[in-house]
């Protein structure tokens, strides 16, 4: 290859395409100003001593210096210094050249006055799309500050090189160094993709051809390691990963834990939607754009999707840095909404600035409805009977609460006679106020599904019972809530304890039936014991024996060992045994769970001390 098409593309290869054509073109080098150009291009790959080498075998300073023009003998002379063959101005004038009246390369000007060689900012005027090898990547036009030539450049280029703070790089034409800052160079390369998908995109349509989001796919890849790029879009389709997905992204973005990235966020039209007023809240947090799902229908790399939208990253949705309970709700209600709702409430029954309770309950009639795409087994171990609840539920009216019995589909209505028990489930629909209830209850008792969520980010009382699994990951993190998990027993009868349940990874298996384990719901009198600490907690009251806060300290040890953290972060964080409770979150296991699992330990141990 001619060293005048070399020119053309050295800057965009990657480093060891750059090194094999400069090293293939050495031989072509035949007049001074070749091996001057070809010795200039191996220091900027740094490649130091070939160029050495190259200019000791094709360059007699003696017979050719003195013919050079004031151009070469300055590149020459640039060249010695970088070497380190010329260690300080003086010694130029040992050299056989004629001294030019004017330096034409203002760094080396710059280094005979002070004998530093400085760095020059850079900051490229545009950028483009380069197409090599049928793959697309972005470049960058850059003019030296120094001799006013322009290269054109690309991350993965042998010239580039980085720190923490700054991109850097020697031009090729008269060795100058080039600082380009990494803030400044992210939001360039930033602007610039936004830019080419604005002016690709059909505006009309707000879509991109098939053929365009490959082109922006090697785009991006091709910066991402300055200027990361991703694409993510809601998780529409299943209510609580549609809130709690959406919340930690928006939370943990405000916060600089997702890293920096330009995100493209969207809705997938094309996907169910499962409540479409909660959308409608949060395109007001949002600044949604249609190209991001259709992004995602390619084989993206990994690092440009957004991990925290996807369902499939539960280590993620499950708030690992504990950031939810401390974070403003992502959205609020208006005056209009408020209003609106208290004419709702009062419609079913509800009087205005009555104290009312969120009771939802999964049962089957949620996987025959909503849940079709999985296997029973999935789901199966969640449900619950609703009439175990009457007796919490009558006595929670006892106080003076509303309790509205919500979900979109059962499959029982209730029978509870009492005005302040409210079927809604069963019969009323309204997306508005199936998300306005659990946002603003006084306290929500669940199952653990989807809507729920919402009271978690809203910062309502949560008491979960019924729960699937006595250790789950999500045991782990921080919510606030009291969990009554379900009872688990061996074929012979006997309890499966909170430490057996984290030996055999319980939470990862819900095949219980594989393991010879069978599962129990909650009776009508341990959910009212239940009800009765969760409200004695919430009204200040609740006072634990040493024992019960002995054991949940042990709780929380096992959650965390069961959680989503690395051992890296385990390491960090479980210090002493005292600091368990202080990253397991305020979360506990409703007492007498506790104690009967206790009583169930003590139990083993008598049994295997008899044997």
């Amino acid at each position: 290859m001619k060293l005048s098409k070399i020119k053309k593309i050295i800057g965009i290869l990657p480093i060891k395409n750059q090194i094999t054509l400069i090293q293939n073109a050495v031989p072509l080098a035949q007049s001074v100003p070749d091996v001057l150009e070809i010795a200039t291009y191996l220091l900027a790959l740094g490649l130091k001593e070939s160029s050495i080498e190259l200019l000791s075998k094709k360059i007699d300073d003696r017979k050719i210096l003195p013919s050079l023009n004031d151009h070469d003998v300055c590149l020459y002379l640039a060249l010695k210094v970088h070497l380190g063959i010329i260690n300080k101005p003086s010694d130029v004038n040992d050299c056989f050249c004629t001294i030019p009246d004017e330096w034409p390369m203002k760094w080396f000007a710059n280094w005979m006055t002070t004998g530093s060689i400085e760095t020059c900012e850079a900051s490229p005027a545009e950028a483009n799309p380069f197409l090599l090898d049928n793959s697309y990547k972005a470049v960058w036009n850059d003019t030296c500050s120094s001799c006013s030539n322009t290269s054109i450049y690309s991350l993965d280029s042998g010239f580039i090189s980085t720190d923490s703070r700054t991109i850097r790089w020697i031009c090729p034409h008269c060795l100058a160094k080039r600082a380009w800052d990494k803030e400044k160079a992210r939001i360039f390369l930033w602007n610039f993709f936004s830019n080419w998908i604005n002016t690709q995109m059909d505006e009309q349509k707000g879509v991109l051809s098939s053929d365009k989001i490959n082109e922006g796919i090697g785009i991006a890849d091709s910066i991402h390691t300055i200027a990361p790029i991703r694409f993510g879009r809601l998780p529409t389709e299943a209510i609580g990963h549609l809130a709690l997905n959406s919340s930690i992204y928006l939370a943990y973005k405000s916060l600089g834990l997702t890293g920096e990235s330009l995100d493209y966020v969207g809705i997938d039209y094309d996907i169910f939607m499962s409540n479409s007023y909660l959308v409608e809240k949060l395109t007001t947090v949002f600044d949604f754009h249609p190209i991001a799902p259709q992004f995602l229908k390619y084989n993206l790399p990994s690092y440009m999707e957004i991990p925290e939208l996807s369902i499939k990253h539960p280590e993620l949705y499950t708030d690992p840095f504990g950031q939810l309970n401390r974070s403003i709700p992502p959205f609020s209600f208006s005056l209009k909404e408020r209003l609106q709702a208290s004419r709702e409430l009062e419609a079913i029954g509800v009087p205005r600035g009555a104290k009312f309770i969120c009771l939802h309950l999964r049962d089957e009639a949620y996987e025959a409805d909503i849940r079709k795409m999985y296997k029973p087994i999935h789901t199966r171990y969640r449900f619950t009977s609703q009439d175990n609840y009457k007796l919490a539920a009558e006595y929670l009216v006892e106080l003076g609460y509303y309790i509205i019995r919500t979900g979109k589909k059962v499959q029982t209505p209730l029978s509870w006679s009492s005005d302040r028990i409210i079927d809604y489930a069963s019969n009323y629909d309204s997306e508005f106020l199936d998300i306005w209830l659990f946002c603003n209850c006084d306290l929500c008792i669940s199952t653990g599904s989807g809507p729920d969520v919402l009271s978690r980010i809203f910062h309502r009382n949560l008491l979960y019972t019924d729960w699937i699994g006595p250790v789950v990951p999500q045991n782990a993190y921080e919510t606030g809530a009291l969990f009554l998990p379900k009872k688990y027993y061996y074929k012979d009868g006997r309890r499966v304890t909170i430490k057996e349940a984290r030996h055999h990874k319980l939470y990862t298996k819900l095949s219980f039936d594989d393991l010879g384990i069978y599962v129990e719901c909650n009776s009508p009198d341990e959910i009212l014991l239940a009800v009765k600490e969760k409200l004695s907690i919430m009204n200040g009251e609740w006072i634990p024996s040493p024992l019960v806060e002995e054991l949940q300290d042990r709780y929380a040890q096992i959650a965390m060992m069961a959680s989503y953290y690395s051992c890296d972060i385990l390491k960090e964080k479980i210090k002493s045994r005292n600091s368990y409770r202080q990253y397991a979150r305020p979360d506990r296991i409703v007492s007498h769970y506790l104690l009967a699992d206790y009583e169930q330990e003590l139990a083993n141990s008598r049994s295997k001390h008899k044997d």
